[in-house]
């Protein structure tokens, strides 16, 4: 039987259909994914989040993004379609078919493992972003905020305007709130602040001097967040006093001017113990010195993963104002009483204002800062996992073709007396190499992009020495397991079998 040459240009449209097919197949399950993936992700959002960035509602796949993915799926499917068509035809057709009956494909093999050395380098350089991230998270949900953030409520309340009996009707309500909500059954404290902590990511701040020190203003001088606090504010806090004593309500705006600071204010700017010494508000220079009157350990009045700043808390007694947070200690699950607070503050003053009602895990879980660190790190791992299974793919099916070219190699070898270890080994070698090259190519990756992100980790290093071996040896093991396959179907060959095979 006589074989007819194909016409080139039909090769080259069999191949092009082919591939353009396959490449438009795949970007619309791309654009599928990416509509669902965009929905996920907005849900995903907290709702506190979500009501500070109101766009995120209307946030959806967008027309030049469709037009976009149809352009590359095209182009793609065009380059990687010519270019096997474009390939040198042989002069001698006999001659090709009996190059690959002896397995021989050159440059051809080359290109394809350098593609899975990348599929692989790549998986590694996302692995390791992911770990490194979700290590930062996790430090990040465990870090320790200076108190016991667990069963606290958090109500903030507005007074109505009472004129010139404000400073006494406020401070009235206040009372008498803290011990009606102390008294309801599940309570095991209650303080009052003007702000939460953790909820005070623009808090107020203050320039000050040390008593003794020049009044000469200047952005040199210490400055620290001003905050105000009730008597048993600390104590249901549960944030530990390290000396002196805390507020009483005998430190009322009668009472000399008493003043509590933090360990980082007082190891700043005194050295040794601050306890009795006394400062100075630079914007007030005629107001009495305020004495120190005790420290209390770091209390993060910011957000979670930002370094603890200087802070000193003034009574609340002394100057109470129409806006308060309420932070209630419960025994159980803090919103079970939620209805309970509610109902002791509007008994006291119907036309009192109720708002960021929120349980204090809760204000953690759905802060911006959590959030904005939980979604690369989310992101990166669901790239890193489709990575992996790239670089698994492509292993899987550069050692599969490889075996079926060197069947017959194999069937000559075992004829020789070579085992089916032996073919294992043979054929393993070529996937650990490919491997290797990838994952140090990957490591080496990985270290300049961890420093320039370096910004987004949070006490993790940049080189962090474990998410670095565990990604190199969690991506060796998926190669290794993603060649097993055919390397055992190719060390249970019959030798006569693959001594035919062509």
């Amino acid at each position: 039987m006589k074989l007819r040459r194909a016409h080139r240009s039909r090769i080259i449209r069999q191949f092009l259909t082919e591939s353009v097919l396959l490449a438009g197949v795949a970007g619309t399950a791309g654009v599928v994914l990416a509509v669902w993936g965009v929905h996920a992700l907005v849900q995903m959002v907290p709702p506190a989040v979500r009501q500070s960035m109101p766009f995120l509602n209307h946030l959806a796949v967008s027309r030049s993004a469709l037009a976009f993915t149809a352009a590359v799926s095209l182009l793609t499917g065009i380059l990687f379609g010519l270019a096997p068509a474009l390939r040198p035809v042989p002069v001698s057709l006999h001659t090709e078919l009996a190059e690959d009956s002896r397995g021989s494909i050159g440059s051809r093999r080359s290109l394809r493992d350098v593609l899975v050395m990348a599929e692989v380098g790549i998986a590694a350089v996302l692995l390791i972003g992911a770990g490194l991230l979700l290590e930062s998270l996790w430090r990040v949900v465990h870090v320790d905020p200076g108190f016991n953030r667990h069963n606290l409520l958090l109500m903030r309340y507005v007074l109505p305007d009472y004129g010139k009996e404000g400073d006494s009707k406020n401070l009235a309500f206040q009372r008498q709130s803290e011990q009606n909500i102390a008294a309801l059954p599940g309570v095991v404290g209650v303080g009052v602040g003007d702000q939460a902590p953790l909820a005070c990511g623009g808090c107020n701040t203050v320039r000050f001097r040390v008593e003794g020190q020049p009044n000469i203003i200047s952005a040199d001088q210490p400055e620290a967040n001003v905050r105000d606090a009730s008597p048993n504010y600390f104590k249901v806090l549960q944030a530990k006093l390290l000396r002196g004593r805390y507020f009483t309500e005998q430190d009322d705006a009668k009472a000399p001017k008493v003043v509590i600071v933090n360990h980082t204010l007082e190891r700043m700017y005194f050295g040794g113990s601050a306890l009795g010494k006394h400062l100075t508000f630079t914007y007030r220079p005629n107001l009495p010195p305020l004495e120190i009157i005790g420290v209390v350990d770091d209390v993060n009045e910011g957000t979670i993963d930002r370094d603890k700043r200087p802070a000193l808390y003034l009574p609340i007694e002394a100057g109470p104002d129409q806006a308060a947070t309420l932070v209630v200690r419960t025994a159980g699950d803090p919103a079970s009483v939620t209805s309970a607070v509610r109902n002791v503050l509007l008994a006291l003053e119907p036309r009192t204002a109720i708002f960021r009602v929120s349980t204090m895990d809760d204000l953690i879980a759905n802060s911006m800062p959590m959030f904005l660190r939980k979604l690369p790190a989310i992101l990166v791992g669901i790239f890193g996992s489709l990575a992996v299974l790239l670089a698994a793919i492509g292993i899987y099916g550069v050692v599969s073709y490889s075996v079926a070219q060197r069947t017959r190699e194999f069937g000559i070898r075992m004829a020789l007396g070579a085992g089916g270890a032996d073919v294992l080994r043979l054929v393993m070698n070529r996937s650990v190499r490919i491997s290797m090259i990838g994952i140090i190519t990957g490591l080496i990756g990985a270290v300049i992009l961890a420093r320039a992100a370096s910004r987004l980790l949070f006490g993790v290093g940049a080189f962090d020495a474990l998410t670095f071996a565990v990604a190199a040896v969690l991506i060796a093991a998926v190669a290794l397991l993603a060649s097993l396959l055919p390397a055992i179907r190719a060390a249970r060959l019959d030798p006569m079998d693959a001594l035919r095979y062509e």
